[in-house]
């Protein structure tokens, strides 16, 4: 990094390697979030079809019907 009058001069080298860090974070952390995202409505796709099995049986009951499980 070269000085000049006007303060610190950075290179354009050393800009698109600061671009580059900064693009290969994003990724990274879109990476883990996104995975930790997905895994989370899989648990909660699961827990709302339980969920649903549940009132669906308990609908079946008040009508009187056979609950085959």
């Amino acid at each position: 990094m070269e000085k000049s009058q006007n303060g610190p001069r950075i290179s354009f080298q050393e800009i698109v390697g600061l671009l580059v860090t900064k693009i290969d974070d994003f990724e990274n952390m879109y990476r883990r979030d996104l995975t930790k995202i997905m895994g989370n409505l899989e648990i909660l796709n699961f827990k709302m079809d339980y969920i649903y099995k549940i009132f669906e049986n308990e609908d079946i009951k008040k009508k009187g019907k056979i609950i085959l499980r």
